[in-house]
């Protein structure tokens, strides 16, 4: 049982990477396209396209929140605690992860990004309460 919860992960490290992929290519596009010069990025000062700092921002909540995923999964994995419960709950987890990412980048809609994070946000929770409880 303990390998299903590598499916949720690999699943979260394919949209890492594609995200970081996706956002290498809009910031290459942009410069070609003589949107912003390549100095923008020494320090990340004046205007860039919307576009480009959606999938730069989201790249970087993909690094902020899924660390504790991350965690909880390698320590699942290390006490062989795992069950059927965190393998839905991983699978939760990741699904408003894509979800979070789709909306940040396609529509950006505030509200429902937000619900996106907190139902994640919750979920991971009750997954980290859940593990916490089972190992003491």
């Amino acid at each position: 049982m303990d390998n299903a919860l590598l499916y949720p992960l690999f699943t979260l490290v394919l949209l890492t990477f594609s995200i970081g992929f996706l956002n290498f290519k809009t910031r290459v596009k942009t410069v070609k396209n003589k949107q912003i010069s390549p100095s923008y990025f020494q320090h990340n000062r004046g205007k860039a396209p919307e576009q480009m700092l959606r999938y730069n921002d989201n790249y970087q909540n993909l690094f902020e929140l899924p660390i504790l995923f991350y965690t909880l999964i390698g320590l699942l994995l290390i006490t062989q605690n795992s069950s059927i419960g965190f393998i839905i709950g991983s699978w939760l987890f990741v699904f408003t992860r894509i979800t979070h990412s789709y909306i940040h980048i396609k529509t950006n809609h505030i509200l429902h990004r937000l619900k996106a994070f907190l139902s994640g946000s919750i979920i991971l929770f009750i997954m980290w309460i859940s593990f916490i409880m089972k190992t003491i």
